[in-house]
């Protein structure tokens, strides 16, 4: 008999951190910035980074309590002058704003003023994503379960009960 019972050990996920691509309730518990050497740096570069963690709050859902974690980068070399900022650096911005916004239903003014601990405690419903890692690279082939987005509470909401107006309006 083996060490699993009955088990069919073929229908077990072999990955601890797999958590199924899906919409799922979560908190912020943590959000800091994260300055950190880069490997390849022999100069003392750096990349400065948001990093958000989300934890399931879905007590009757398997995945509850696990994390899922979010980077941003971060330009403040750039000293807040948004002509300094590269294509890229604009872009990955943008998608920080991006998340702020529909995430943590901050407005414009609050963005200008928040801090990483203002986000901790925040709700939203995040959503999954699988990705395939790129041809060419280390990770080529494997598969990777990503944020695509994240809604606040109230947000979600209002984006649900209007698509589900709109649908009731035709008949749907």
């Amino acid at each position: 008999m083996s060490i699993f019972g009955d088990l069919d050990t073929t229908q077990v996920n072999d990955d601890p951190f797999f958590v199924k691509p899906d919409t799922y309730f979560a908190v912020c518990t943590d959000a800091e910035v994260k300055v950190s050497e880069l490997p390849s740096s022999n100069e003392g570069n750096h990349v400065t980074q948001l990093v958000i963690t989300w934890n399931i709050n879905e007590p009757d859902n398997e995945f509850h309590g696990k994390k899922q974690i979010e980077y941003f980068s971060l330009f403040p070399e750039r000293q807040g002058v948004w002509e300094n900022y590269t294509p890229e650096e604009k872009t990955a911005t943008k998608w920080l704003k991006r998340r702020l916004r529909r995430g943590f239903d901050l407005s414009e003014s609050e963005m200008d003023s928040v801090n990483p601990s203002d986000l901790q405690g925040r709700e939203a419903f995040i959503t999954l994503k699988a990705t395939q890692g790129k041809e060419g690279t280390k990770n080529a082939g494997r598969t990777f379960i990503n944020i695509a987005d994240a809604v606040s509470k109230r947000l979600y909401e209002e984006e649900n009960n209007s698509s589900n107006k709109f649908s009731d309006s035709l008949g749907l």
